[in-house]
């Protein structure tokens, strides 16, 4: 009968009082998959994106035109997913640009010239700026004025300040094709562009005595150019020539490499450190390419076979991670580099005590942000671990574990995925009764017999 009540006060002391988990985690870096681009199709019914530009937030903003109704497109992505909106009716090329308040604003071809729409808390704004409506090209200044570079028979660059329009008349530009406009840490405007009559890619800047005019290289074959400025105020351009190239400037004069044969309608931006990155098209292949520079030379990544030659417009984020917006047979899309997230805090399921010696089942399970697999690291909290192998993320993972000793264990528990990226940690404590638990146990009986003698005799003790 003894036996009996020290399994009752046993029950109640152990079993009736459990022992909660205990859970925490830290925050893990996120880390870039090799390789892997994120695609998502902004507008099915549309074709011709001209232009890409992102927020502070790093969201993409790009303006296209609808060719089918004859519209003026901007779309833009927030947390919760893509928008997009008809500015204006509209025909031929636009560009976009986005200022320190995250507002667009958007130079298109208009039926009587060129517009300028910028988007603020109360809507869009739009007016005309000249009667030409060719090839355009928008940036911002540091105050977030527009500056635009036009051309049809004749080559204008237009600034607003103070509200007002300047146009400027830079000559004589007919024939002349694919107009690309930077500006450097100055405000001053940078304009590339190539002219089929003397068959030059031509480069003109202005500065603090006027503008001034560069012919880079000659007998090239236009393919697309865009220009973008260093931090030392220098020009970095990509074009074409039966390939595509990239041309640059610095103290010792031009230098131009080729980056590829087969390339095609390329874009240009430079991350932190002015090392160019590039989208085009691949002519050959029918795909559309990225490609980047850095310390050990040129790399190449095929972002997904497109259909068409169309044109592509690339920025960079505040990680250096490229953006790309580009149109795939009357298809609006967007590709990003993939983030890659680590899994989140495990989940640790199973007993909260157990004996010395006693074999004890626990199931993890976690689930991956980007549904990798994943694997389990195991500490028991006894100098010893364990690794399993990769499962679907979601999966219910079983390992069992000995403990021989009598003493309180604490289970750490991490998650892995398959590119090395390791999660927050959730912990659970575990209990192996010493011998002491009895000895108190058997006191706490004796006290309950002298204070009570009828238990001695109702449990013939």
């Amino acid at each position: 009968m003894k036996t009996k009540l020290i399994g009752i006060i046993v029950c109640v002391l152990f079993f009736g009082v459990g022992i909660t988990p205990v859970l925490s985690g830290n925050v893990e870096k996120i880390n870039l998959l090799e390789n892997d681009w994120l695609i998502e199709i902004v507008d099915s019914k549309a074709n011709s994106i001209d232009s890409i530009a992102l927020d502070t937030y790093n969201y993409p903003h790009t303006t296209y035109r609808d060719n089918l109704n004859e519209d003026i497109k901007y779309a833009y992505k927030d947390a919760t997913g893509w928008h997009i909106e008809k500015v204006d009716d509209g025909v031929g090329v636009t560009s976009i640009a986005i200022d320190s308040n995250n507002n667009p604003h958007i130079i298109f071809g208009g039926y009587s010239g060129s517009k300028y729409a910028i988007k603020d808390a109360t809507g869009w704004h739009i007016e005309t700026v000249d009667n030409i409506w060719g090839y355009l090209d928008i940036a911002l200044d540091s105050n977030d004025n527009p500056h635009i570079t036009a051309s049809s028979n004749e080559l204008k660059y237009a600034y607003k300040t103070e509200g007002l329009w300047n146009i400027e008349i830079l000559g004589n530009c007919e024939n002349t094709y694919k107009y690309s406009i930077a500006l450097d840490s100055k405000d001053f405007p940078h304009i590339c562009y190539w002219n089929e009559n003397i068959n030059y890619l031509i480069y003109k800047y202005k500065n603090s005595t006027g503008w001034q005019v560069e012919n880079i290289l000659e007998n090239i074959h236009e393919t697309g150019v865009s220009i973008a400025i260093d931090s030392n105020d220098y020009p970095h351009i990509s074009f074409g020539q039966g390939g595509f190239e990239y041309a640059y400037k610095d103290a010792n004069g031009w230098h131009n490499e080729v980056v590829d044969e087969n390339g095609y309608s390329s874009s240009i931006a430079l991350d932190e450190d002015d090392y160019p990155h590039i989208s085009y098209i691949d002519y050959q292949n029918l795909s559309l390419k990225y490609a980047y520079k850095n310390t050990s030379g040129w790399n190449y990544e095929k972002v997904e076979n497109i259909a068409l030659f169309f044109p592509n417009s690339i920025a960079l984020d505040n990680n250096n991670l490229p953006h790309i917006c580009y149109d795939d047979d009357l298809e609006v899309k967007y590709a990003t580099k993939a983030l890659n997230q680590p899994p989140s805090a495990p989940t640790i399921d199973g007993a909260n005590n157990g004996k010395p010696g006693q074999e004890l089942i626990f199931i993890f399970n976690v689930v991956d942000p980007n549904g990798d697999d994943v694997k389990f690291i195991i500490e028991w909290g006894d100098s010893t671990s364990d690794i399993t192998d990769f499962i679907t993320s979601g999966d219910d993972k079983s390992v069992s574990h000995i403990w021989d000793a009598k003493d309180t264990y604490t289970i750490t528990a991490y998650a892995e995925d398959t590119f090395g990226n390791i999660g927050p940690s959730t912990t659970k404590q575990v209990t192996i009764p010493r011998n002491k638990a009895l000895l108190t146990i058997q006191l706490i009986l004796q006290w309950l017999l002298q204070r009570f003698p009828i238990l001695k005799h109702l449990l013939n003790y």
